[in-house]
C-alpha cells in the first residue's frame, strides 16, 4: 500500500510539472494534457492548481524543501532497529567497553562505499 501511495504521489507531481507548470495558458495546458486524464477532469485539476491559496501553499512548500540541507535517509532499516542498536552500543559503553569496540561489536566493521 505504501508503494502504491508513493507511486500515486510521484505521478501527480509529474503531471503537475510536465502539464501544468510547463505552460503559461490554460489553452496550452489543455492542448498538452496527459491522454490518460479525461479533459473534464484535467480542467478541474487546472482550476484547483490555479487557486491562489493552493499556489501559495505550493510555493511555500517548494521554498521550505529548498532550505533542507540534510534530507532524511534511512533506507530499509526502520527506526526500531536503529534504536535497539543504539541502546546496545550505549549499554556496552556503560559496561566499560571502549566506544569503537562497542560500535564494531553491534554494527560490524565499516564496509567500503
Amino acid at each position: 500500500m505504501e508503494k502504491l501511495c508513493g507511486a500515486w504521489k510521484k505521478y501527480k507531481g509529474e503531471v503537475k510539472k510536465f502539464h501544468f507548470k510547463k505552460y503559461r495558458t490554460k489553452k496550452e495546458m489543455l492542448k498538452n494534457r496527459p491522454l490518460e486524464i479525461p479533459e473534464i477532469q484535467f480542467r478541474k485539476l487546472i482550476r484547483y492548481w490555479s487557486l491562489s491559496e493552493i499556489m501559495a501553499l505550493s510555493n511555500k512548500n517548494t521554498e521550505n524543501r529548498s532550505k533542507q540541507t540534510c534530507p532524511h535517509r534511512m533506507g530499509s532499516t526502520n527506526f526500531g532497529i536503529v534504536r535497539k542498536q543504539l541502546d546496545e552500543i550505549q549499554h556496552r559503553i556503560e559496561a566499560g567497553e571502549n566506544d569503537e569496540d562497542a560500535f564494531i561489536s553491534v554494527l560490524g566493521k565499516d564496509q567500503p562505499g
